[in-house]
């Protein structure tokens, strides 16, 4: 009787088997070495230790004894322990661990987490100089911080010249020696010159005409009057000479070579050739100067010819070539340029 409630929950019958108490021996443990002997003896039989003899002489293998009784996996790991490489390919040490054991170098991981820029600066400071170049000073403030100095300041900005006379008043003797000496300077070296520039301007130079009222003599005289008062030079009175001839007189002086209108000689050379020119009996002779006298001076050829023959065919010098010998002569000059 197991004491339990009966209660049918079907329609079939429910069989209930009721067996005897059996009362089981607690074995010797000093007898019971196995169980076919602890069986022998609670029977009676004799017991034969027929396999214990046998294993005893033909002792099992190991590899199949294991797989009989397989060796606990504490044992097997205590015996045979597993290599740290699987060990943590099974078991992978955690993150932090690994980073305590194996610290990261510095530069990796500032490479992964790299440092603020503000935390850096604070660290590294920059140059002074980098900084400047990153960031360059206003001009304001860096004249402020070194103000220039005077002497440059005056060099870029020179003052004007009516604020440095009011500042630095100039004395007065200074003052009259730069406006008042120089004009008395001026009138004491320059006061004959200044004469006779206005005696030049207000007399004007004798002019002498081959026909006119006054003889050569007289023209000459006052011309060189003119030239001692004015004190022209030999080359300044050689120029001005044809300036004061008009009419025949001019056509004749231009006959006269040109070396001897400018060259150095004497002025009174070149007066007695005019005048032995200018009164001469053979015309003739003023024609061939008056030829020769011709140059082109850059004009055309067909004008310079013209005025070649103009010359050479005048009426009042045809007048005077009686003889035969003039008129072939004049003949041979025209055939000469045509």
């Amino acid at each position: 009787d197991l004491g339990l409630p009966l209660q049918s929950t079907t329609s079939l019958p429910l069989v209930v088997f009721c067996l005897p108490p059996v009362d089981i021996p607690d074995p010797d443990p000093s007898t019971a070495f196995n169980s076919s002997s602890a069986r022998c003896r609670q029977t009676g039989e004799v017991h034969t230790p027929r396999l214990t003899l046998r294993r005893r002489r033909f002792p099992e293998p190991v590899a199949l004894r294991r797989r009989r009784f397989p060796e606990p996996i504490a044992l097997r790991r205590r015996r045979f322990p597993e290599p740290v490489a699987l060990r943590r390919r099974r078991f992978p040490e955690p993150v932090a661990l690994r980073r305590r054991r194996f610290p990261e170098p510095i530069a990796l991981r500032r490479r992964r987490f790299p440092e603020p820029i503000a935390l850096r600066r604070r660290r590294f400071p920059e140059p002074v100089a980098l900084r400047r170049r990153r960031f360059p000073e206003p001009v304001a403030l860096r004249r402020r911080r070194f103000p220039e100095p005077v002497a440059l300041r005056r060099r870029r900005f020179p003052e004007p010249v009516a604020l440095r006379r009011r500042r630095f008043p100039e004395p007065v003797a200074l003052r009259r020696r730069r406006f008042l000496e120089p004009i008395a300077l001026l009138l004491q070296t320059a006061q004959w010159q200044l004469i006779l520039l206005l005696v030049a301007v207000v007399s004007s130079p004798p002019v002498y005409e081959k026909h006119g009222s006054s003889s050569f003599s007289e023209f000459r005289a006052s011309l060189y009057d003119y030239w001692s008062f004015i004190g022209s030079t030999l080359l300044d009175a050689k120029r001005m000479l044809p300036t004061v001839l008009k009419g025949e007189a001019r056509i004749i002086y231009q006959s006269i070579p040109d070396q001897m209108r400018t060259d150095n000689s004497s002025m009174d050379r070149l007066m007695e050739t005019f005048e032995q020119r200018l009164f001469s009996d053979t015309e003739i002779d003023l024609l061939k100067d008056e030829l020769r006298s011709f140059k082109q001076s850059g004009r055309p050829v067909h004008s310079f010819a013209e005025d070649i023959r103009g010359a050479a065919v005048k009426p009042i010098l045809e007048t005077l070539m009686t003889s035969p010998a003039q008129e072939t002569a004049r003949r041979k000059r025209l055939f000469c340029l045509d």
